[in-house]
């Protein structure tokens, strides 16, 4: 075949390119071998110029020691502070309003009673913290904006040291008021006072007088959340002109 084509083309090329018009078999194999050449030069590229220098220069890299956020923890007992709580809930139920509280000590159900002017808490341990306790008090009156059910007892003991102070002031201006009296009506007397030892002075922990009051009543689950509400039918006397009244 190739011989005939020769003869009627001068060149050998326009003989070939005669030929091979209308061979679909020559786009499949350009594509066979073109598509796998680049991507095997792309790959080759890639790896040579951007990932072997990025493995190299992460090898040579020191480890940078991030210095960690020191987050200060606040202890359990110092939570919910007092001066964030409002005192402005004059209608409030304390029947209908409990708080429950995860603390140190175990899950802590509290709620406020008004006839003992205390609190009363649910727990399956009885021996939460007094201080954990409080902790939960502050969290009732915070939530439900009711400050003046609870009594702070560091308020109260700086109170009571400030009265303390008042009362020794006092008595020392008292004992000078005497002592100069002594001194006035014996001055013609020469007095050598013994040597006296100081005694250092015990330092005792005090304790506020006033605090809030914690009553237990039971474990978690002889706490009733919902209470039932008391319907009260009042039964009123049916005369004839009630029951006219109502026809008309």
């Amino acid at each position: 075949m190739c011989e005939d084509y020769m003869n009627l083309f001068k060149i050998k090329q326009e003989a070939c390119g005669k030929c091979m018009e209308g061979n679909f078999l020559l786009p499949v194999f350009f594509l066979m071998s073109f598509i796998p050449f680049t991507f095997l030069l792309s790959s080759w590229i890639v790896a040579k110029c951007v990932w072997l220098p990025y493995v190299l220069e992460v090898k040579n890299q020191k480890e940078i020691e991030w210095p960690e956020e020191e987050i200060e923890e606040i202890p359990y007992e110092k939570k919910y502070p007092l001066e964030k709580a409002e005192n402005d809930n004059e209608n409030l139920n304390t029947k209908n309003n409990s708080i429950c509280e995860s603390t140190p000590d175990g899950l802590v159900f509290l709620q406020y009673n008004k006839k003992d002017e205390g609190f009363e808490w649910w727990s399956d341990n009885k021996q939460v913290a007094y201080k954990y306790l409080e902790t939960v008090g502050r969290k009732y009156v915070t939530v439900f904006k009711c400050a003046n059910l609870y009594i702070d007892r560091e308020d109260d003991l700086i109170k009571q040291l400030e009265k303390e102070k008042e009362e020794k002031e006092c008595e020392e201006m008292e004992e000078e008021d005497k002592k100069e009296e002594e001194d006035s009506d014996e001055d013609l007397f020469v007095k050598f006072k013994t040597n006296e030892k100081i005694k250092p002075k015990k330092i005792s922990q005090r304790a506020a007088i006033n605090g809030n009051k914690y009553r237990y009543c039971g474990k978690i689950k002889d706490f009733k959340m919902l209470r039932k509400t008391e319907n009260k039918e009042v039964t009123k006397k049916m005369d004839f002109s009630s029951w006219k009244k109502m026809f008309n």
